[in-house]
């Protein structure tokens, strides 16, 4: 029998077991589908993006000793709705992924004469499974250094970029020559401390601050992207302090 965490906390710590393993459900594209009449056939627009899907899991929980059913139900759907939007979720079907998952469905108990129970637990998912080795920081501590950073992935990531020195400009190229990029974009920095750019949050922010709404980040391109295969990175300006870049690796 596997194991599953949500929101930091495991099956196994709440006595809990899953009898099966879960189907793996893959996202639908977010299409737009207009039909023109008197014209066969309808116009569908991608939207470059994908629904979110279902993860569901059978469980099952026999009581302690000197414990009730009330009790146990209390507290597993205290742990259920432990969450206040999207939780880590992940489980040893897939020990190299984990997803962003909330629990927002109604659900049932059985009690079995007041020493176990079993349930069926969904979860909404974010349509991405993230992987683990894309939370890792990328540290560069060089200037004007071309680094070198592979995606894994078929699909383009939004890294998150901690950063701190003195008139920095980071820029991204895609490709396997940075002389003759596929796609190039570059941030300009002019904040002091740390700050955090957030491609995925379309958000540039250090604490009790925004700072892509004062020209402290001049963003050339977009928001950085880590397209799939091979990219590079470099780090120019005055001072380098620390550049950390946590990628965001994800498959569907």
């Amino acid at each position: 029998m596997g194991t599953m965490i949500f929101n930091g906390i495991s099956t196994v710590d709440m006595g809990v077991v899953i009898q099966s393993p879960p189907v793996y459900e893959f996202p639908a594209p977010d299409y737009e589908v207009t039909h023109v009449e008197g014209k066969s056939g309808d116009i569908i627009i991608d939207k470059g993006s994908y629904q979110n899907v279902k993860r569901t899991y059978y469980l099952a929980s026999v009581f302690r000793p000197n414990t009730s059913f009330i009790s146990n139900a209390t507290s597993i759907v205290s742990w259920l709705r432990s969450a206040k939007g999207y939780a880590r979720l992940e489980d040893s079907y897939e020990p190299e992924y984990y997803r962003l998952a909330m629990f927002r469905n109604p659900g049932e108990m059985v009690n079995y004469q007041d020493k176990a129970t079993v349930l069926q637990v969904s979860f909404d998912c974010k349509p991405q499974r993230y992987l683990k080795t894309g939370d890792d920081p990328i540290l560069i501590t060089s200037k004007d250094v071309y680094i070198k950073v592979v995606n894994p992935t078929m699909f383009l990531a939004l890294p998150e970029i901690t950063i701190e020195g003195v008139d920095l400009t980071l820029s991204f190229y895609s490709g396997e020559d940075y002389n003759n990029p596929g796609e190039q974009s570059s941030a300009q920095i002019s904040f002091s401390g740390e700050g955090i750019i957030d491609s995925e949050l379309q958000d540039c922010y250090k604490e009790g601050s925004y700072l892509n709404t004062n020209g402290q980040v001049v963003l050339v391109g977009g928001f950085p992207k880590l397209y799939p295969g091979s990219n590079w990175i470099k780090v120019s300006g005055t001072t380098l302090t620390k550049v950390s870049i946590k990628p965001r690796w994800w498959t569907l």
